[in-house]
């Protein structure tokens, strides 16, 4: 039987090539500050072949769902990791843990999100892993779904 030590777990944030600034962590990347705009989304552990497959499908969903304006915007590839457009207000998810919204601001959301989801489905397109956390905010707090 094994033990679980009470002993934290340090994670080593590594910058990739081009970015200025560490900005958040996802399960298995980090997103760097490229360019005031831009963003980067690479492996958390460099070279890892599980990152790379994601990263490769996530890039083809982009290319087959084009651009809309509720979805991040996709900026292209920087080897193996994905550029993006930046959303400066955070994700959906913590806006809402953080914040008091009205009901006219949450039907907005819900509005800009469907939009997004019917956009990607009329691809041909269903993404898998849909909520707050994956609804990124622009400057207007506007949605920008994400994470494909």
């Amino acid at each position: 039987m094994y033990e679980l030590s009470n002993d934290a777990i340090e994670i080593i944030y590594y910058q990739s090539e081009g970015v200025k600034e560490f900005l958040a962590i996802g399960g298995i990347c980090f997103i760097g500050l490229v360019d005031q705009n831009i963003v980067l989304k690479y492996a958390r552990i460099k070279d890892d072949k599980f990152a790379k497959e994601s990263f490769d499908r996530e890039a083809q969903v982009f290319e087959i769902i084009g651009s809309h304006l509720w979805i991040i915007g996709f900026k292209g590839r920087q080897g193996e990791s994905i550029l993006m457009e930046r959303a400066t207000g955070g994700s959906l998810g913590e806006y809402l843990s953080e914040y008091e919204t009205t009901i006219q601001q949450r039907f907005h959301w819900v509005y800009q999100f469907c939009e997004a989801v019917e956009h990607i489905y009329d691809k041909g397109v269903i993404h898998c892993d849909l909520k707050a956390n994956n609804a990124l905010l622009d400057d207007d707090l506007n949605v920008k779904l994400c994470d494909f």
